[in-house]
């Protein structure tokens, strides 16, 4: 495969050849995201808005899981940290 045809696709309404970074087909004027949609299978690095959207949003996902994960750890830290004050203090009372 060459670098040629390595950055080409085949245009599904004319098959004539386009550029993978073109906005559309230049014979018929098909728009490159249904062209993308149509060869898209995550191998060839292009990404469409929608997929790009859908990456952004598992990435926030995940951010927040962990977010609220270390929240939770340092509240119970704390409590155990207050916890454990409250208990020398109590020693020391008495």
């Amino acid at each position: 495969m060459t670098a040629e045809t390595s950055n080409m696709a085949e245009c599904p309404d004319c098959s004539g050849k386009v550029s993978k970074r073109a906005p559309q087909c230049p014979q018929c004027g098909c728009p490159l995201e249904s062209i993308a949609a149509m060869r898209l299978d995550g191998k060839d690095g292009i990404v469409t808005e929608r997929q790009l959207l859908v990456q952004i949003r598992e990435s926030m996902r995940a951010t927040m899981r962990l977010v609220m994960c270390s929240l939770f750890f340092t509240s119970v830290m704390l409590v155990v940290v207050l916890l454990i004050f409250w208990d020398i203090a109590s020693w020391i009372d008495k």
